[in-house]
């Protein structure tokens, strides 16, 4: 199978960032000197080419040296590495001193480019485009992998109604049916369709030819890769696993969590446009890329923030590290992507490990987020460090959290997302965990980190429970009427597993959803089971009585998980994610889950591995017998029972 591009077959398709028509027109020039077939388009304004980049697929993006600034260029080069796999290039028309070139590769540019160097382009764009070639090769076998698997998923489930229903019951996957070769299909996007809208007017022709871009990409497995494709920062998903991975190999030297948002980013949503905002952030990213380093890495988040991750630091180092970053954010001047933002200001929260162990990652992530509260209810451009004395609110306080939860407690200003659960073995039953979300006055989603430490802290965790219980039960009453098959995963505060009316009152709820409860499963954190193991296990037994199952979430992080669950009757054990973190990488963490998995299989309990978001970790997984997967590598969260089971399982 031929991945190269630059032929008639596959034509180079390039982007050119550059606000001169007479420099890019040579670069196209000389390209086709070269023998390169090329379907090529010029933008010369940061927003547009922001969203060319974003809503196109590139094998090859140019951006002049001087286009713009070199955090504006830092995100540029992320957006094609990980959303495209595309190279990135800075180019000028003469030399440059040594200092430009090496800031430019510094912030993200693959090589420079001389124009009056042809030789030496011609050795790079080889050299380059041979790279992607073998990226893009990769990229397809993974993909086959994954058809393999569903294949081998759809043979064994045949196989299975051919066979007498005690056997096929028993029979292993791998027993049944060998993975059939399947023939590779060309993976290379179709011919690209013309740019349209507002974009085309603008847009720049650098030949007498229809310059066109491509379509995005459809990806059937919804594979998202580790790296924000915004900012190039990491996936909160993959940052909650380095987390824990910091957790649970802390050295005793400690490590800080830093949760930063950008002052007033409502207000400047209102005055500047979309595309603009999602420059700032870029740019705001590009300033991070600083801290990012073997001991620091940064994530970004939907709601607009920021956290990042210090290791291996004390607490003045870290308070350093913040107050630094508030200047830099302070000190830096936007105003060359719009005038309004000529001053920009960020609240920074800290908060300081104090040799917390993985299974408290969520808490440290809640308690960076507090802090970074009361910094914005301060007025904004400062930093506030995490105490729980003085960080506890008040019940009442007009604009606390605890007062935002009651509200929406009192008016169901709560929604639920959902994300599937699959399985290597049958697509007979869909399975979902539920995931709560705040909304606030403007229907905008507010992520449970923000709100979730100050519910602990109020009492309110059980009034939540019992929200997210009773609204589960309504949905799948509503949907087992038109399928049936539906179950649901929720999880479980400790509060609630101390509280002696909550079983009664989920009592009362079965009553009036009579056969509902043995569709759901509530999730119980290890560390409940290592802290109050007679009540953890008192309400697991009681939970088996009105029918519902029961999960043991955040498995593996403690010494002695393996004994715990000899203390306990559940029926899935869920792997923290620092076990599957790099689990590549990690042959002791392999080691581990592979213990699990055999010890759960003896006592008739299933496995299910979160967090998988790529093939390679299938891939492992599934060769020691893993019984489910879920993550972003099958679906983010959604607010509608979306996922095709029959087709998508693996």
């Amino acid at each position: 199978m031929d991945f190269s591009v630059g032929h008639s077959d596959q034509p180079l398709r390039l982007l050119i960032i550059d606000g001169a028509h007479a420099r890019a027109q040579r670069m196209v020039t000389l390209l086709r000197e070269f023998g390169y077939t090329l379907k090529a388009a010029r933008l010369g304004r940061a927003r547009e080419a922001l969203s060319a980049l974003q809503q196109h697929s590139w094998d090859l993006v140019l951006i002049e040296t001087d286009f713009a600034s070199k955090y504006t260029i830092i995100a540029f080069a992320k957006l094609a590495r990980h959303k495209h796999t595309a190279p990135l290039l800075s180019y000028a028309d003469s030399q440059k001193d040594a200092t430009a070139i090496r800031l430019t590769l510094e912030n993200g540019a693959r090589d420079f480019l001389c124009l009056d160097e042809p030789q030496r382009i011609q050795q790079i764009l080889s050299r380059e485009l041979g790279d992607l070639m073998t990226r893009r090769a990769l990229h397809h076998y993974e993909q086959l992998f994954i058809k393999q698997l569903q294949q081998h998923r759809t043979s064994v489930k045949l196989a299975a109604q051919d066979l007498p229903h005690e056997t096929a019951a028993t029979q292993a996957p791998a027993a049944q049916t060998p993975i059939q070769e399947i023939d590779p299909a060309k993976t290379m996007p179709p011919e690209p369709p013309p740019l349209t809208g507002a974009a085309a007017t603008r847009q720049t022709a650098v030949s007498d030819t229809d310059l066109t871009m491509a379509e995005p990409e459809q990806e059937k497995s919804l594979l998202l890769q580790r790296h924000d494709p915004l900012t190039g920062l990491y996936s909160p998903t993959y940052f909650l696993g380095a987390l824990k991975q910091s957790l649970s190999n802390s050295n005793g030297i400690g490590s800080g969590l830093l949760h930063m948002e950008i002052d007033n980013i409502d207000q400047l949503r209102a005055q500047c446009s979309s595309e603009i905002i999602q420059l700032l952030l870029s740019e705001t990213a590009g300033l991070l890329c600083q801290f990012q380093s073997h001991d620091c890495v940064a994530t970004y988040s939907d709601d607009a923030s920021f956290t990042i991750l210090i290791n291996d630091k004390n607490r003045d180092e870290i308070v350093a590290a913040a107050k630094h970053l508030r200047k830099l954010i302070f000190g830096h001047d936007f105003s060359h992507l719009d005038p309004d933002l000529e001053s920009v200001s960020c609240s920074i929260g800290l908060c300081i490990n104090e040799q917390h162990s993985a299974a408290d990652a969520e808490l440290l992530l809640s308690q960076a987020h507090h802090a970074c509260n009361k910094a914005i209810q301060g007025g904004g451009n400062k930093i506030c460090a995490y105490a729980k004395k003085t960080d506890t609110q008040s019940r009442h306080a007009p604009g606390s959290w605890p007062e935002k939860i009651e509200h929406a407690l009192r008016d169901n200003r709560f929604t639920l997302v959902f994300q599937p659960i699959i399985t290597f073995n049958s697509a007979a039953e869909e399975y979902y965990e539920l995931f709560l979300r705040m909304l606030d006055t403007e229907n905008n989603e507010i992520l449970p980190a923000k709100f979730m430490l100050a519910a602990e802290e109020s009492d309110l965790m059980t009034s939540i429970d019992r929200w997210v219980t009773q609204n589960s039960m309504t949905r799948l009453v509503e949907n087992h009427a038109n399928k049936g098959h539906t179950n649901f995963f929720i999880k479980v505060s400790l509060d609630s597993i101390l509280d002696p009316n909550f079983l009664p009152w989920l009592i009362k709820q079965s009553r009036k959803t009579k056969g509902i409860s043995s569709h759901l499963t509530f999730e119980i954190n290890e560390a409940y089971l290592a802290r109050q193991p007679q009540e953890t296990r008192t309400f697991a037994h009681l939970l088996r009585e009105l029918h519902c199952h029961t999960a043991l979430e955040h498995f593996g992080t403690l010494p002695d998980s393996l004994q715990l669950l000899e203390t306990i009757d559940v029926d899935y054990v869920k792997l923290d994610h620092s076990l599957l973190h790099d689990l590549h990488k990690n042959p002791n963490n392999a080691r581990i889950i592979r213990n699990i998995i055999d010890t759960a299989h003896r006592k008739d309990i299933k496995v299910i591995a979160v967090a998988v978001q790529d093939a390679h970790t299938l891939s492992t997984l599934w060769h020691y017998n893993i019984d489910h997967i879920q993550g972003y590598f099958l679906q983010k969260p959604a607010h509608d029972l979306c996922f095709d089971f029959t087709q998508q399982t693996l």
